[in-house]
């Protein structure tokens, strides 16, 4: 007796193997397709954090505050106002103070450019690349963001000297979301002068393959 269309297309349809175990099979799938596709971006968070938690850990240390921060800070005062002074500012750095007659900043702890250029360093060191790109990364985004921070500090006691309704709003909104920024536009940049990986070559595919 002939069967029918519908009784062939199920006959010919595969069956559920019985000994899969069930869901099992599934997920191990679904588990093995995640680490191979998100494995790359764990790494890298887990690298980063490496960097960037033993940071803050040690930034918030009275050890790091006297002997990093105290002296960083104090060099920052000493060349904002010696650029200050270059363009006739009458200006002088006192420890980490930079005064004239008219105004006076201090510069303290999250004014030093060292967190964002610390948040650029762990991002160059948990990417995968070459160790020289590496190098020019952190040797070139330090001296940029560290270097964009003197300019902060020179903004910051103009605008004490001739605009002080407005520093407030430079302080701890405009420069606190510039630095930020800057710091993930270096990164990438950074990136985006990596060596980008060769393609295989048709050989190569059919043998992968």
């Amino acid at each position: 007796m002939a069967k029918s269309r519908a009784e062939r297309r199920r006959s010919s349809a595969p069956k559920p193997n019985a000994g899969s175990g069930g869901i099992r099979p599934a997920l191990r799938k679904w588990w093995n397709k995640f680490k191979r596709e998100k494995s790359p971006v764990l790494i890298f968070l887990l690298r980063f954090s490496a960097v960037i938690v033993p940071f803050y850990i040690l930034w918030w240390t009275d050890f790091f505050k006297a002997y990093v921060l105290a002296p960083w800070n104090k060099l920052n005062a000493a060349v904002a106002g010696g650029v200050l002074n270059v363009f006739g500012a009458e200006t002088t750095a006192s420890g980490v103070t930079l005064s004239s007659e008219t105004a006076s900043i201090s510069v303290m702890q999250g004014c030093d450019g060292i967190e964002p250029t610390m948040l650029l360093l762990a991002g160059v060191l948990a990417f995968p690349a070459p160790p020289r790109f590496k190098i020019r990364g952190i040797l070139y985004g330090s001296l940029f963001l560290l270097g964009t921070n003197f300019l902060r500090i020179i903004s910051l006691f103009l605008a004490a000297e001739y605009w002080p309704a407005g520093f407030e709003f430079l302080h701890r909104e405009f420069w606190q979301v510039v630095f930020i920024l800057l710091a993930i536009l270096a990164w990438g940049y950074w990136l985006s002068r990596l060596p980008q990986p060769k393609p295989l070559s048709s050989d190569a595919q059919l043998q992968t393959d």
